[in-house]
């Protein structure tokens, strides 16, 4: 077993959820990607994070949860479309059953058994 020791730096984020089906996740990065046009947030700005709380393949469709989330210096004002301040924080062991995969500016959390 590969086992990895991770200190992920508290990181602001705006965060859009996402609960239902994983193959509906692109309804929700529409919102996302709205939200950040009214907002003035441009995609070459900040970090984008995708937090999955349950393994697609182990959980129901309409249980699956998932943030779409980018980073952020400011507090993300109340807006019609959901999207709130959250902040992102690890530290501690990654095996196979909880992973941190980082692609350039997208990391994908993943975490649980």
């Amino acid at each position: 077993m590969h086992v990895d020791i991770v200190d992920f730096p508290e990181t602001l984020v705006a965060a859009l959820g996402h609960h239902g089906p994983e193959n509906q996740t692109y309804k929700t990065s529409l919102k996302f990607i709205q939200w950040r046009k009214e907002t003035g947030v441009p995609a070459d700005k900040g970090n984008t994070y995708g937090i999955h709380y349950a393994d697609p393949n182990k959980t129901s469709p309409e249980d699956f949860r998932m943030d779409i989330c980018v980073s952020v210096e400011n507090e993300v004002e109340e807006n019609a479309l959901g999207v709130v301040n959250k902040t992102i924080h690890f530290h501690g062991i990654l095996t196979n059953l909880n992973m941190l995969q980082i692609f350039g500016a997208l990391t994908a959390v993943r975490l649980g058994p």
